[in-house]
């Protein structure tokens, strides 16, 4: 199975990119964000270890894990950070394993907004980044979460740098707000990866 691995920094637009191939082409898409969360909830076996290792600030009064909370404590805390990727990577990687396994689709795509930092490089058969201005970046997330300039700005120098993610990259599309622009791209990629799926079938090997 051919697996694409979606990332890009905070606010590029990852979400665009996966909802847009999986309506278009009903490509299956593994959300490694959705997955954290799952693997976090109230009366799991991660949840238990984060309660032991985390203050009392970063959950609400019903006990559940604040995701803002924890969000402003792992961007401003590295051994913070370091601690909740321990409890939290290894599990996410064998759920992907297991979501992967389990699909239908054509090719899948992972996505995940630290695929590159959690070393799921190994994971995926080709890396597609999505690139967008900084600026924009920070627009859109100081617009969708309600949260100041400051915060983003903390988020996008705790990322990995820009540069260094689009050298990691096989395929890249920009995202700086024209629509049909990006889903032109896309749809160039999406042939790409199923010829790319078609050559790996054929060859009874994977890419």
């Amino acid at each position: 199975m051919l697996l694409i691995g979606l990332t890009g920094g905070i606010g590029a637009g990852k979400t665009e990119v996966s909802d847009y191939m999986h309506s278009r082409y009903a490509i299956k898409i593994i959300d490694a964000d959705v997955i954290s969360r799952n693997l976090l909830k109230k009366g799991s076996d991660a949840y238990a270890e984060t309660q032991k290792n985390f203050p009392a600030e970063i959950f609400d009064d019903e006990g559940n894990i604040d995701r803002k909370a924890m969000r402003r404590l792992i961007f401003s805390d590295q051994v913070a950070r370091q601690k909740l990727e321990r409890i939290i990577h290894p599990r996410v990687r064998t759920e992907i394993k297991k979501q992967l396994n389990l699909s239908s689709s054509d090719y899948c795509i992972l996505s995940a907004p630290l695929l590159i930092e959690a070393g799921m490089n190994d994971l995926v058969s080709r890396l597609l980044i999505v690139d967008s201005t900084e600026e924009i970046r920070i627009q859109r997330v100081v617009a969708r979460d309600q949260c100041s300039r400051g915060n983003v700005e903390k988020i996008i120098a705790s990322q990995l740098d820009d540069s260094k993610r689009l050298q990691a990259a096989d395929d890249i599309v920009t995202n700086n707000g024209n629509h049909a622009s990006l889903t032109k791209q896309l749809d160039k990629l999406h042939k790409k990866y199923l010829n790319l799926t078609d050559q790996a079938s054929h060859n009874r090997t994977y890419v």
